[in-house]
């Protein structure tokens, strides 16, 4: 399956970041953690993942399928910074997948390699599909990761904030004691979903569990969503960069809405050399 990038990012609220890890220095200067069970592990693993992710600025999806295989990172502005480029020797900063740098370097520039053209960026911001721009997908991603971030977050801290003000007043059973500024931040940080599953001294943890399946549903379908506007953008972008390519090598056509090429190392090498960024590079299986 080829392979592509989304930009689910974007630029993240940075203050959110900061008062995050702001708010965790208090933690561990205050309090410790409570013991955990199996799931409230693998949440707390999910959301350093998603604490990572925002720090990093990209979450990556392969283009035609589901996540994983990534090729590189997509920035808000659409473009891609692939994970390999061919060297100032090869290619001058052409943009070509792992197999494909290898290929080249053990080809002539007389040999011709079968290629597979792709484009820098899923889709422009206002690409339109099934009447929303690319954009509006991006934008719904993001804010569901956010979320999602934070619901994993109150999976871990509501077995201590349920104690409510005996927190830090006479602290939990177990003689964890937060302060009260630790406190009072928390409960603000969380809002409305501190009310929501924190109830009579008790953390509705299988509501909490249930709403956080339905922010990872909500993405995957998100996911699925992406690579159909991949798709649907791959061939309109095809269609029209096909006759370029038609003009400089051995055989070029669209198949699958992706271009097909049979082209020579040293064609491929003068891409790169005319500054034309827009293209990603894959050896054809």
């Amino acid at each position: 399956m080829n392979e592509k990038l989304l930009d689910a990012v974007g630029s993240l609220d940075d203050e959110l970041l900061e008062n995050y890890f702001k708010t965790k220095a208090e933690f561990d200067k205050n309090k410790t953690r409570p013991r955990l069970s199996l799931q409230k592990y693998i949440s707390l693993a999910a959301c350093f993942v998603l604490v990572f992710a925002v720090a990093i600025t990209a979450i990556i999806i392969e283009f035609g399928g589901p996540r994983g295989g990534s090729i590189g990172d997509v920035g808000a502005d659409g473009n891609v910074t692939p994970d390999t480029s061919v060297d100032e020797g090869l290619g001058n900063g052409l943009s070509v997948s792992p197999e494909l740098y290898e290929a080249m370097k053990k080809a002539q520039d007389v040999d011709v390699l079968a290629v597979i053209v792709n484009s820098q960026i899923i889709a422009p911001n206002d690409f339109n599909y099934n009447g929303k721009a690319f954009s509006e997908y991006n934008s719904a991603y993001i804010e569901l990761g956010k979320v999602l971030k934070k619901l994993n977050e109150l999976l871990v801290d509501g077995e201590y904030l349920k104690y409510g003000e005996a927190l830090y007043k006479d602290g939990a059973p177990d003689g964890t004691k937060w302060t009260r500024e630790v406190y009072e931040k928390t409960v603000a940080y969380y809002g409305d979903l501190f009310d929501k599953y924190i109830k009579n001294g008790e953390l509705l943890e299988n509501e909490l569990l249930g709403e956080i399946k339905a922010v990872e549903n909500a993405r995957a379908e998100l996911d699925r969503t992406f690579d159909e506007i991949a798709s649907a953008y791959g061939s309109i972008f095809a269609e029209e960069n096909l006759p370029f390519f038609e003009k400089i090598s051995e055989k070029a056509e669209v198949n699958d809405g992706k271009i097909h090429l049979e082209i020579t190392k040293a064609e491929l090498q003068k891409i790169a050399s005319s500054g034309d960024g827009k293209y990603y590079f894959t050896l054809a299986e």
